[in-house]
């Protein structure tokens, strides 16, 4: 996973506090299906995940750009290319 600037290892099991305004990116370097969980503490964050992600085996409709950036400004979503 990367925290802020750094790449760390998160083994199965791993719990991370990630600081407010700390970037954070996750990805699956193994064989196995990866299940990752996140804790908001503030309500809203899943009104975020309700309108931009899809059910497994649903179909997958793009938001319009318009959407997408009004939800990325309501919540204080910021996108940053992954570390190489």
């Amino acid at each position: 996973m990367t925290l802020g600037d750094q790449r760390l290892a998160a083994d199965a099991g791993t719990t991370v506090f990630v600081p407010t305004g700390t970037w954070i990116g996750v990805e699956n370097t193994g064989k196995e299906t990866a299940t990752v969980f996140f804790l908001f503490p503030e309500i809203g964050a899943e009104d975020w995940f309700r309108q931009v992600m899809v059910a497994e085996g649903e179909d997958r409709t793009p938001l319009p750009k318009e959407k997408l950036e009004e939800l990325k400004r309501k919540h204080h979503i910021v996108f940053q290319p992954p570390n190489p």
